[in-house]
């Protein structure tokens, strides 16, 4: 995040239909994304699915 030395991790699903915010408000397909893209974020709880808060558990092994 810009004025941090905080990372961002967010994981999504690679579909045509889903889309980010860039940095300068324009809306940019995921499948197009590339490496150094700069990203609008809002820091928040993990758990989202379709924006919906959802409780969650992961469980790696």
């Amino acid at each position: 995040m810009e004025g941090t030395d905080q990372e961002i991790s967010a994981t999504l699903q690679e579909a045509d239909s889903v889309h980010v915010q860039t940095a300068d408000g324009e809306a940019k397909p995921v499948l197009d994304l590339q490496k150094g893209d700069r990203l609008a974020c809002y820091p928040d709880q993990p758990g989202r699915h379709l924006g919906e808060k959802i409780e969650e558990e992961i469980n790696e092994y």
